[in-house]
């Protein structure tokens, strides 16, 4: 049995940098908090009598997507950008401790491309409302209570990955000379 409830009550989006000026507080309508996923591949061995997914190592982060409320110059800017493909986007959680009457951070830090802006249908009584997504996703940490859960890093390789501060990859690494 739960011993208590983390619910998120609030949430902010910083797009570009962690700072105030970036922040998207008051436009923001909804964001997905990205997910870690093992790929697998499915094994059906002649003489077996079933298929099994195995897991692969190889880990799929999955897209951050928000909507953001009205036209949105600053985040449409990063869109096929010219130089720098990659922009960091940080959310800010607060997660109430239902039985302890706690607040709770939430950090999450996504570095990936802005692959898709999806204008809204405009209605008088709404207004408009815009999708957002980003893939490539480069480097993702994600810190509960100032813990890291996760940390990925494409560019490191098996050393790149930790949940919980635990390298998930280390012995493989090791083993390839890494």
């Amino acid at each position: 049995m739960a011993s208590t409830l983390y619910n998120l009550d609030f949430a902010n989006l910083f797009v570009d940098d962690d700072n105030p000026n970036k922040s998207e507080f008051l436009t923001m309508e909804s964001v997905t908090i990205p997910g870690l996923e093992e790929q697998t591949k499915a094994h059906n061995p002649g003489g077996g009598v079933g298929v099994i997914d195995l897991g692969q190592r190889s880990i799929v982060v999955s897209m951050l997507q928000f909507k953001l409320k009205g036209i949105n110059p600053n985040t449409m800017t990063k869109f096929m950008p010219i130089g720098r493909s990659v922009t960091p986007y940080t959310i800010r959680a607060n997660i109430r401790d239902v039985a302890n009457h706690t607040d709770i951070p939430l950090k999450a830090v996504v570095r990936g491309r802005l692959t898709k802006m999806q204008f809204g249908a405009f209605q008088k009584e709404d207004g408009l409302s815009n999708d957002y997504e980003i893939k490539e996703i480069q480097f993702y940490q994600l810190h509960f209570q100032g813990q890291e859960k996760i940390y990925y890093v494409w560019f490191q390789g098996p050393r790149g990955v930790r949940i919980d501060g635990r390298p998930v990859f280390d012995q493989a690494a090791i083993n390839v000379g890494l």
